[in-house]
């Protein structure tokens, strides 16, 4: 995740891609709040830490109730980093690929199984899989069960850091990037993208996203 850096969302401290996840496992101001939430009596039971990420500039750290499922999990990344026309995506672990949608005969190998299915019944500590959304222009997510622990959390998905917006420059001029031009895929200012030789028509925004650019991508449909 080279040097892309993010916020404990407990904390509130920066913290590089390398070094969030080891931050979060012993972050004094989590355990408080998680401590807190475990008191109030709500029902206890298996939390998973993921760690998800797209090269180096792009990552999550999350928790999530391990009787959530794979679908809770795919519509959460589908609603903060990848949605746009509705495509299939799959996740691949230990080598089961489980789909989107249930389809009756597949071409190209084993039937997948459904997203329809708990976290832990699914995935162990350590584990690393893959998510993939559209089979044509993909985007593919690494993940990683960074812990799993007993306890309870606020809701079914709970952010726990995310990388800050990266920061491009524009080919022409040099200044803050906000456009890319999804032809040639090169970053430019509003000034700038308004000359630029593909046109305007392909100009798309810059957005904390690993699918910035791609498919009519225009940002989050949550934050």
């Amino acid at each position: 995740m080279g040097n892309s850096k993010g916020e404990c969302r407990f904390c509130h401290k920066i913290f590089s891609g390398r070094g969030i996840g080891k931050h979060l496992l012993a972050c004094g101001a989590k355990k408080e709040k998680d401590e807190t939430l475990n008191n109030r009596g709500k029902n206890q039971g298996y939390i998973y830490h993921l760690k998800i990420s797209a090269g180096r500039l792009y990552w999550f750290h999350i928790e999530m109730e391990g009787m959530a499922t794979l679908l809770d999990l795919d519509d959460f990344l589908r609603g903060i980093w990848l949605e746009c026309c509705g495509h299939l995506s799959q996740f691949t672990i230990r080598g089961v690929r489980y789909l989107s949608y249930e389809e009756p005969d597949d071409f190209w190998g084993d039937a997948p199984e459904s997203m329809n299915i708990p976290l832990e019944s699914v995935l162990d500590l350590k584990d690393k899989f893959d998510h993939k959304y559209d089979f044509g222009t993909p985007t593919v997510l690494a993940l990683q069960v960074m812990s799993i622990r007993k306890g309870a959390i606020d809701e079914s998905i709970r952010i726990l850091a995310r990388n800050h917006p990266p920061v491009f420059e524009c080919e022409n001029c040099k200044k803050i990037a906000t456009q890319i031009c999804s032809l040639c895929m090169e970053d430019y200012c509003d000034k700038c993208i308004k000359a630029h030789e593909c046109g305007e028509d392909y100009a798309m925004p810059l957005v904390n996203s690993p699918r910035t650019g791609v498919c009519g991508y225009v940002g989050p449909l949550e934050e």
